[in-house]
C-alpha cells in the first residue's frame, strides 16, 4: 500500500468512483482415491463414521463384512489426504464393547472426544435382535487419552429397537437427536424424532425425550439421511426407503433439538433437478455455505450409483433449495451403497469409505477403499469481499461516513469489520464515521473476516482539504463554468473576500468570512436561473455551505 506525504499543497475536490468487478470464485471437484499405510480395516458395509476436524481423523466404527459383523475400531489419520500419508490405526479400547453390528448410527462431540454410538442391528441376516442400547467411546480419535467404552442407561423413554435410522448431533447442548428407521430387520418402518439429552454421558444423567412435532410428517422410512444445521437448530432429512418404492422428498425440522419452539416439520421443494427416488447413499452438510452434499446410493428403476449432487440453501431459510449435480473429475469411485461419507468443512473435502456393489462380482463386492472429493461440499471456504466504497473528499472538519456495507461473502457470513485510516486510527463496524483535523490524503483500509476466519480487504482514498484549500476549489469551480467575464469576476471577488477575512489575524475572522460566504450565496442564488443554470447554483451553494458549517 503506498504511503502519500502528509504536507500537500492546495488540492483540488475531485470524484473517483471505484468499479469492482467480482467474480465468484469457483472450484472444479476432483475425486481422488487414497491408499493409506496400515490395516486396512476388513471391507464392509453398514458401518458408521465420524470425524474429527482439529486432527484430520476419521473414526470408523463396526459394520457388516457378510457375514461377520464388527465391533472393531479403526482412525484414519490425514483422513482427507493431506498434512501426511493418510494412515489405518487399529484402536483397542478398555471397557465392555458393543456388540458387533450394522445399521447403528454414530454421531460426535469433537469437543470432548466422544463418539456415541446408538441402535443397530447385531442380527443382520435373521429378522430379530436390533437393539435400541446407547453407548459412548471415550477419547475416541486416539490423539490422547485412554480409549474407553461405556454404555449408558439414559432415564425416559427409551425409542424402540431400530436400525437404517438416522442421528445428529447439537454439540451445543450436548443433545443426539434420532428419527426414523427400521424397526424390523425383515420390514416395518419408523417415522418418529427423539432426543438423548447429555447424549455424550456427562453434564447429568441422559434422557430420552420424544418430540411431538407440528405439521405434516415424514412417511415413516429407513435408508434415508439427515444432516444437521448447528446454527438455525434445524434438521434436513432427505429422501430414503418406504418399504415399497424409495423416495425423493426433501423435509426439514425447526427446533430441532426439541428448544427454543415447538418442532415442527415442513416439506421443501427444491428447484433443479432431483437426485432421484433413492435411499443407502450418504450426506455431509457445510453449515457455513448452507450446502447439502449427496453421494451415491440406491436408485430407483437404476440400481447402484456413484453420482455427486449439491443441495444449495438446503435449510430452506435464504430460498428455495435449489440441487446441482457434480461433474467431478478424475476417476470416480465404483458404484455403491451403504458406506461411510464424513466432511472436513473448513477445506471443503468429503472422505468415503467402504460399501456394497451388489452388481460388481456375481454376488456383489464390499469395498475396503477411501476416497477423497476435493470441494466436496462445492467450493471450500471462499474468502469475504470486501468494499470500503468510493474514494471521498471533505472539508478538515467535517464527519466523513465509511460504509462498508455493500461487502460481502459468498458462502457464509462477516462478523467483523476494520478500518485502518493509514495511521490515523483504527475503528470496527460496517459503517464508522469520523472527524479528521488536518488536511491530506488517508489512504483507508477495510478488513472484513468471516465467520471461518477469512479475510478481504479493500481500500478507498479520502482526501482531506483545508478550508483555504476547499475555497480555492470553489473558485476553480466557478471558472470551469465558463460563465461571462463580469459574472465570474464578481463570484471570484467575493471568494477571495472570504479567503482574505480568514487570513485576518483578529477575533471577528471566522464570523466575517461566513458573512462574505453568505454574500457569495445570495450573489449565486441572483444569477439562477439567468447567467447560472440551476446545476451549476446548486453545486456552488452547496460547497459554500459546506466550508460555512466548518469555519
Amino acid at each position: 500500500m503506498m504511503t502519500p506525504s502528509r504536507v500537500f499543497p492546495k488540492m483540488q475536490v475531485c470524484a473517483l468512483f471505484v468499479l469492482l468487478a467480482v467474480a465468484l470464485p469457483t472450484t472444479a471437484q476432483t475425486w481422488t482415491q487414497l491408499f493409506p499405510a496400515g490395516g486396512p480395516p476388513a471391507a464392509r458395509v453398514t458401518h458408521s463414521a465420524v470425524y474429527n476436524t482439529v486432527h484430520n481423523r476419521m473414526i470408523v466404527f463396526g459394520g457388516n463384512s457378510r457375514p461377520t459383523l464388527h465391533n472393531d475400531v479403526w482412525v484414519l489419520t490425514n483422513a482427507d489426504g493431506t498434512g501426511g500419508t493418510p494412515t489405518w490405526i487399529q484402536l483397542i479400547p478398555s471397557g465392555p464393547a458393543p456388540s458387533p453390528r450394522g445399521w447403528h448410527s454414530a454421531v460426535y462431540d469433537e469437543a470432548h472426544d466422544r463418539m456415541i454410538v446408538f441402535g443397530g442391528n447385531p442380527n443382520i441376516g435373521n429378522c430379530f435382535g436390533l437393539t435400541n442400547d446407547v453407548w459412548v467411546l471415550a477419547n475416541a480419535s486416539g490423539q490422547a487419552g485412554t480409549l474407553a467404552w461405556t454404555q449408558l442407561l439414559p432415564s425416559g423413554g427409551p425409542p424402540a429397537a431400530r436400525g437404517l435410522h438416522s442421528a445428529v448431533y447439537d454439540p451445543a447442548n450436548n443433545r443426539m437427536i434420532i428419527f426414523a428407521g427400521s424397526s424390523d430387520a425383515c420390514g416395518g418402518s419408523l417415522n418418529d424424532t427423539w432426543i438423548l439429552t447429555n447424549a455424550n454421558g456427562l453434564g447429568g444423567t441422559p434422557t430420552w425425550i420424544q418430540l411431538t412435532p407440528t405439521g405434516s410428517l415424514p412417511a415413516p422410512r429407513a435408508d434415508h439421511t439427515a444432516v444437521f444445521d448447528e446454527a438455525n437448530n434445524r434438521m434436513i432429512l432427505f429422501a430414503g426407503n418406504l418399504g415399497p418404492i424409495h423416495v425423493e422428498d426433501l423435509w426439514v425440522l425447526s427446533n430441532a433439538n426439541g428448544l427454543g419452539g415447538t418442532p415442527s416439520w415442513m416439506q421443501l421443494t427444491p428447484t433443479g433437478t432431483s437426485p432421484g427416488l433413492r435411499g443407502t447413499h450418504t450426506a455431509v452438510y457445510n453449515t457455513s455455505s448452507n450446502r447439502m452434499t449427496v453421494f451415491a446410493g440406491f436408485l430407483e428403476y437404476v440400481g447402484w450409483v456413484n453420482d455427486t449432487w449439491i443441495l444449495s440453501d438446503a435449510n430452506g431459510l435464504s430460498g428455495a433449495p435449489s440441487w446441482t449435480q457434480l461433474s467431478p473429475t478424475g476417476s470416480l469411485p465404483a458404484v455403491r451403497n451403504s458406506h461411510t461419507a464424513v466432511l472436513n468443512s473448513s477445506a471443503g473435502r468429503m472422505i468415503i469409505f467402504g460399501g456394497f456393489n451388489e452388481v460388481l462380482g456375481g454376488g456383489g463386492i464390499l469395498f475396503d477403499d477411501t476416497w477423497v472429493l476435493d470441494s466436496g461440499n462445492g467450493p471450500g471456504n471462499q474468502p469475504p469481499v470486501a468494499n470500503a466504497g468510493p474514494d471521498q473528499t471533505v472539508i478538515v472538519g467535517e464527519s466523513v461516513s465509511f460504509n462498508g456495507s455493500a461487502s460481502y461473502d459468498p458462502d457464509g457470513t462477516i462478523t467483523n469489520f476494520h478500518w485502518d485510516f493509514d495511521g490515523n486510527g483504527t475503528a470496527d463496524g460496517a459503517i464508522v464515521n469520523r472527524v479528521f483535523s488536518s488536511a491530506g490524503h488517508l489512504t483507508t483500509t477495510l478488513t472484513v473476516t468471516d465467520n471461518q476466519g477469512a479475510t478481504g480487504s479493500d481500500t478507498m482514498v479520502l482526501t482531506v482539504l483545508s478550508t483555504t484549500d476547499a475555497i480555492q476549489n470553489l473558485t476553480q469551480i466557478v471558472q470551469s463554468f465558463n460563465l461571462q467575464q463580469g459574472i465570474s469576476n464578481a463570484l471570484d471577488s467575493k471568494l477571495q473576500n472570504v479567503q482574505d477575512a480568514l487570513s485576518a489575524d483578529n477575533s471577528g475572522a471566522r464570523q466575517d468570512a461566513v458573512n462574505k460566504l453568505q454574500a457569495f450565496i445570495s450573489s449565486v442564488e441572483a444569477q439562477r436561473g439567468n447567467k447560472l443554470t440551476g446545476v451549476q447554483a446548486d453545486a456552488l451553494v452547496a460547497m459554500a455551505r459546506r466550508i460555512m458549517a466548518v469555519i
